[in-house]
């Protein structure tokens, strides 16, 4: 099964995924992005943490299922951040979860078939 969360900003979203994954066994997909790395996250298990030049070249090379920009400020400075979904293959004996957002979800359901 593949559980896909979508909604506004501070909807719960990441608390519904951390349940999935803690109580019920969901699988997190891990998406690629290109913001900096927080306090307390991990490469690969929050992200798979990039930086642009290598993020573009895989959209070139159709590598993700969906991808997005979000324009955002950094120390008062302008930046792009890129956030993708690389495709994949499902283990269809296990449940994932991922978070995305609507144009997101519709790629995947595309992806993966309804």
């Amino acid at each position: 099964m593949l559980m896909i969360l979508t909604g506004m900003s501070g909807s719960g979203k990441d608390a519904i995924q951390k349940e999935l994954t803690d109580k019920f066994e969901f699988e997190r997909i891990v998406t690629v992005t290109t913001r900096p790395m927080r306090e307390g996250e991990l490469n690969g298990k929050d992200y798979l943490f990039t930086t642009p030049e290598p993020f573009k070249k895989e959209t070139e090379r159709d590598r993700f299922i969906e991808h997005r920009s979000y324009n955002t400020l950094v120390e008062g400075k302008p930046d792009t951040w890129y956030y993708g979904s690389l495709k994949q293959m499902l283990n269809p004996n296990k449940d994932y979860c991922i978070i995305l957002d609507i144009q997101g979800a519709k790629a995947f359901t595309e992806y993966y078939g309804k």
